[in-house]
């Protein structure tokens, strides 16, 4: 009896570590709109979605978004860049590779992220790099506080196919200016703001 026992508590600890609650977080916003993240908050950024359950949805401003306001007509939001995907994308374009199936450096300040056992050469005036794997990158350059965009959502002016329109600046100064274009109430501000991403 004391087996059994012991082979339940097992079975249900190891059940709790692999496939137990992992977290995360979805917030409605307003309509179809949802601020969400899971395993996390540095992946949190909002979707648009039809469905309860969320299980098919259109991203509308990717990781991180650390700032959030909301009504009906408006979605306004603060987005730190993930850096380090943009360098893996340019590191490892799969339309940017050679005959020897090596992949150009776009960016030669790039090379620095690479493994020490990566072979770089030059062939006809474009550099190259031999390696398939990618070594993992500071979380300082997945949440790149040096820049910060800003962005409007138009949540009911619909955009050729998409539901809504996004407007995306690289500044406060763009932002607020189309801020006052498109007649955001100047009440509207931001009420989510994650500290720790900030």
């Amino acid at each position: 009896m004391k087996n059994i026992l012991y082979l339940c508590l097992s079975g249900m600890l190891l059940t709790s570590c692999y496939f137990g609650d992992n977290p995360g977080n979805t917030k409605n916003l307003t309509w179809n709109f949802y601020l969400t993240w899971f395993d996390s908050e540095m992946d949190q950024n909002i979707i648009y979605s039809t469905e309860k359950n969320q299980t098919a949805a259109l991203p509308v401003v990717e990781k991180t978004v650390f700032a959030i306001g909301s009504n009906e007509d408006f979605i306004i939001a603060k987005q730190h860049p993930d850096k380090a995907a943009e360098i893996e994308n340019r590191l490892f374009d799969a339309h940017a590779r050679n005959s020897k199936e090596d992949y150009e450096i776009k960016n030669l300040d790039d090379t620095v992220y690479l493994s020490k056992e990566d072979m770089v050469y030059r062939e006809d005036d474009k550099w190259f790099h031999t390696s398939r794997d990618f070594t993992s990158l500071p979380d300082s350059l997945k949440l790149y506080k040096g820049i910060t965009y800003y962005h409007i959502i138009e949540t009911k002016k619909r955009n050729g196919g998409l539901p809504y329109t996004l407007h995306t600046f690289e500044n406060e100064k763009a932002y607020k200016e189309k801020r006052t274009a498109l007649g955001v109430p100047e009440n509207l501000a931001f009420t989510i703001i994650n500290k720790k991403l900030e």
